[in-house]
């Protein structure tokens, strides 16, 4: 099993050791990293930048006005990403694609 010091996030104030369940709750794993908090977004876009060669992938797990979970955009690998109309707010799940 991996620990969040493996991965150098015992210490981090971004992301923490976990994954998402289908609501969009936190729920334990020990293969996946996600943001800590929900941002609150104006734009529709942003950037992700990450080391190709590392396998890295992330996944946005998006929230309506209510906190109610609209999307979950599937692993991705593109630096830039469109959030849709309905997304008020969102968390990142992070992987690599080995698992």
């Amino acid at each position: 099993m991996v620990s969040a010091s493996d991965l150098g996030l015992a210490n981090s104030k971004i992301v923490e050791l976990g994954s998402f369940g289908s609501n969009g709750e936190n729920i334990s794993s020990s293969n996946r990293a996600r943001t800590k908090n929900i941002y609150k977004t104006s734009e529709q876009a942003f950037k992700f930048e990450s080391s190709k060669a590392a396998g890295m992938r992330y996944a946005v797990v998006g929230f309506d006005a209510n906190g109610k979970r609209v999307l979950d955009s599937g692993w991705q690998t593109g630096a830039t990403y469109t959030l849709g109309k309905d997304v008020v707010s969102y968390r990142l799940l992070f992987s690599y694609t080995d698992n």
